[in-house]
């Protein structure tokens, strides 16, 4: 099998293994399901090729991390706007306080804040960016023909509206022309910022990144504030105002601090990219063991398993 063909079929596993797996929302013993696992695929893993192609057809490169970002945060709106319909509905399983909480216009704004940069870390950059490093020969090559590209586009954008029904039947709850029409809009302005903007804002910088620890430590510290501040601000009843502006401000001063410690990005290496990943995932696998140690256990050995692989290939490479 061609390295191309390992690189797509480990993309489109591994996005909903962490959107869906390592974040508790699908819960292990669901994933013997392969229903659940093609929907899955689907959702999560045909956005995140979606999003891959489109960066390299554009000719952003593999490292276009602006466009790589916006892009992510499309795809959050699409499926928790579009497709799921979270940001809107109060009654939402996972929404909690959330659904009247900082709740105005019909939009539970503190959750879409949250989801929108949860998927664009979560479900879309850390797969590209971790199949990147596992497969570097080909990661900037288009990994499918054009037929084959539209097919997926296609997939993706078909089942669309099996989870809207799904939805839709189980919470009988339809949001708001308006609102869902707003987010909508909001998604095509997304994307044609991201086919417009450059790669990259800032020039080279000429400096001596540091040891995969200290970016580690980045990804570690952004996770577990993010959670902090869309979880106990909340429930502090502090204004929704606060976690709102508060994450975006966060995860913003993360990547600059990511940025500045790399030479605005020119000397991140894998082992550097791979300290950021694993960091920011230590948060999942923590609320993987309190919600449940047989997800932990089950998700966190396959986890290692592949940084382990991955590691192995990098040290080859030196």
């Amino acid at each position: 099998m061609k390295d191309s063909k390992k690189a797509l079929l480990f993309l489109i596993f591994f996005a909903p293994f962490v959107g869906e797996g390592l974040s508790t929302s699908t819960p292990v013993i669901e994933w013997i399901n392969p229903v659940v696992i093609i929907l899955l695929v689907f959702l999560y893993g045909f956005g995140a090729l979606i999003t891959r192609e489109l960066l390299i057809r554009w000719d952003k490169g593999s490292d276009g991390w602006l466009p790589l970002l916006i892009l992510g945060a499309a795809y959050g709106i699409i499926e928790e706007g579009i497709y799921l319909m979270s940001f809107f509905n109060p009654n939402w399983a996972d929404v909690g306080i959330l659904g009247a909480y900082g709740r105005y216009l019909g939009v539970n704004w503190v959750w879409t804040v949250e989801l929108i940069i949860f998927h664009m870390i979560y479900s879309i950059t850390i797969p590209i960016v971790l199949t990147h490093i596992a497969f570097p020969e080909v990661k900037e090559e288009s990994w499918l023909g054009n037929k084959g590209f539209i097919l997926v586009i296609i997939i993706f954008i078909l089942c669309g509206p099996i989870w809207m029904l799904f939805v839709i039947d189980t919470y009988n709850y339809i949001p708001g022309f308006v609102e869902y029409f707003g987010f909508l809009i909001l998604t095509v302005i997304l994307i044609i910022i991201a086919k417009r903007a450059p790669a990259t804002l800032f020039e080279k910088k000429e400096v001596e990144s540091p040891s995969f620890k200290h970016f580690f430590f980045l990804g570690a510290v952004w996770g577990v504030c993010f959670f902090m501040i869309a979880w106990i601000l909340p429930a502090l009843n502090v204004p929704p105002i606060i976690p709102i502006l508060l994450m975006p401000i966060w995860t913003l001063f993360i990547l600059w601090r990511i940025a500045t410690a790399s030479g605005n990005g020119y000397a991140l290496n894998e082992e550097n990219l791979l300290g950021l990943i694993i960091g920011a995932l230590v948060f999942l696998f923590f609320l993987l063991l309190v919600v449940s140690i047989l997800g932990f256990i089950i998700f966190s050995a396959i986890s290692i398993l592949i940084f382990i692989s991955i590691k192995r290939r990098i040290n080859k490479r030196k």
